[in-house]
């Protein structure tokens, strides 16, 4: 359901100020029970619903996951499968941090706060700063978000990829998934790889979402198709990438798969797909998109691969930089954009 009225706007706006208000209860019995009268509140408005888990998620990236396994029981899955993925999961997480913080050797610090049955649902989720502390009071009083940790960070770019990967409107020729897999240190390639054998050898189907306070929910999904094509894809990944630019217009961005959507004239039937994985790069982005008649320069490496006459068989590309163009009034940027409508509503 979507809020296009002033009254249910208004009434959108109180109840997230009732969430901050509440989180800001020092007593924490007190504050979960606040919560919990807050959440019965919403009757089942999905608009409400959506708010209340942006307000009160964790402060740092949370993946719940559903695991489908069709050869077993209901409520359950494979504890050797489940070992072996939750051990690549932290690995390949823990791999990326280390790169992000260029830090030699580091534990891995991934935390499995929670199963319930479902399918069979597992939470992963990246701690919190542990120099911050208990965060409920300062969130609200100040009114700030909490900086994302590289746990946090890596782990939605895991997500991304297997979501990405899983994706029905992927095209092999143009796809994204090479650039998000270079753009990974060799171990966690190993791990993803490892990760995707294991869901291939166990008949697994994951879906699910990533959350986090004050984000619109991700949608998370891992397939069978979306496996393969990740092996295959590490199977033979590109030589090093050239640095490419290009002018052109945002015609949609999908957060859940780190791929921004990119037309280089408005009136084009097909867009570019370009993988995003840096968090500022994202938030430029966010802002960007509210201006939809602004032409940009677009710098991204591509990585092509080749088969054995030289010819290109797959490109990919990965956003390096993104900075506003000359403004262009196109006459019929309106009616392209309303027949476009549906990939501009991507994320």
């Amino acid at each position: 359901m979507m809020i296009n009225t002033v009254s249910e706007h208004d009434l959108a706006m109180s109840f997230r100020g009732a969430i901050r208000s509440a989180l800001m209860e020092p007593n924490p019995i007190l504050r979960e029970s606040l919560l919990s009268s807050l959440s019965l509140s919403t009757e089942g408005n999905s608009e409400l619903d959506e708010i209340f888990l942006s307000e009160t998620a964790p402060a740092q990236a949370s993946a719940e996951v559903h695991i489908v396994e069709p050869e077993v029981a209901e409520h359950a899955a494979s504890a050797r499968s489940l070992a072996h993925f939750l051990n690549r999961v932290a690995s390949a997480v823990n791999e990326i941090a280390k790169q992000m913080l260029q830090a030699q050797r580091r534990a891995p610090q991934l935390l499995v706060t929670a199963t319930a049955p479902g399918s069979f649902e597992i939470t992963l989720q990246a701690p919190d700063d542990i120099q911050r502390g208990d965060f409920h009071y300062e969130y609200t009083e100040h009114d700030v978000e909490m900086p994302d940790t590289a746990e946090s960070i890596a782990l939605k770019n895991v997500a991304a990829l297997m979501t990405a990967a899983s994706s029905e409107d992927l095209e092999e020729d143009d796809s994204p998934i090479s650039a998000q897999l270079a753009a990974m240190p060799v171990k966690a390639r190993q791990d993803i790889l490892a990760i995707s054998k294991e869901l291939q050898r166990a008949k697994w189907n994951l879906h699910g979402k990533v959350i986090q306070r004050r984000h619109v929910p991700l949608k998370l999904q891992f397939t069978q198709s979306g496996a393969t094509r990740l092996f295959n894809a590490l199977d033979s990944l590109p030589e090093q990438p050239d640095s490419e630019t290009m002018q052109g217009y945002l015609d949609g961005y999908r957060r859940s798969e780190g791929i921004l959507y990119v037309k280089r004239n408005v009136g084009d039937a097909k867009a570019i797909l370009i993988s995003v994985s840096d968090p500022a790069l994202i938030q430029k982005i966010a802002e960007y998109s509210i201006n939809s008649r602004q032409k940009y320069q677009i710098v991204f490496l591509s990585y092509k691969k080749l088969n054995v006459i030289g010819d290109v068989i797959n490109t990919s590309r990965s956003l390096k930089e993104i900075t506003p163009s000359e403004e262009l009034e196109q006459g019929s940027f309106d009616e392209a954009m309303q027949s476009d409508s549906h990939d501009s509503a991507r994320r």
